[in-house]
């Protein structure tokens, strides 16, 4: 009987906690929201990324923008194109 109430009792707490954290931090999050700012940079190169949009990317990060996404065209074309898709908060 005793280990029952220890569980009952150690499941009401866990409980409590859990209703006290999301409570607070929906508030929070709701408030952080970022509007967000989206660009894409083209490049035509070679099979593997070259020297220059790596100097390019970093570039861009340096003015806040965040590498999400790269996408490559398909083997065998040329010049190659990679496009780079960048967001930043506004």
């Amino acid at each position: 009987m005793r280990m029952k109430s220890q569980w009952i009792l150690l499941f009401a707490g866990v409980a409590v906690l859990c209703l006290v954290g999301w409570g607070s931090g929906g508030s929070a999050q709701g408030a952080a929201r970022a509007n967000w700012e989206y660009t894409v940079f083209t490049s035509y190169g070679g099979i593997n990324v070259a020297t220059s949009d790596v100097a390019s990317l970093n570039k861009l990060g340096g003015e806040g923008w965040e590498l999400v996404m790269m996408r490559e065209d398909e083997p065998g074309r040329t010049p190659r194109r990679t496009d780079y898709y960048l967001k930043r908060a506004r």
